[in-house]
């Protein structure tokens, strides 16, 4: 193997771990804004010009963010970043 291939190698391998340990932080981010969106103070002001053309189903949406954070819920890094979020 040669050294440009063994960096590359190792640059790619160094990547994947830094995906794997921001991906649960990442996810719990983005559902939990979408949940605090769908459910918080401001859902009044969450308008859709044309809610059957775009398929907007906002308890519907909810149901299957919760879904996927229950299943997120089962693995310990995500729920490591839950515990250390302070809002």
């Amino acid at each position: 193997m040669t050294a440009t291939r063994l960096n590359d190698a190792s640059h790619a391998h160094y990547c994947l771990r830094a995906v794997r340990s921001a991906l649960p932080l990442l996810c719990f981010l983005v559902l939990d804004y979408y949940i605090v969106a769908l459910t918080g103070p401001k859902i009044s002001s969450l308008k859709v010009r044309d809610p059957l053309r775009y398929a907007f189903k906002p308890r519907e949406l909810l149901q299957e963010i919760i879904g996927i954070w229950l299943h997120l819920a089962t693995r310990k890094e995500f729920m490591e970043k839950v515990a250390t979020d302070e809002r």
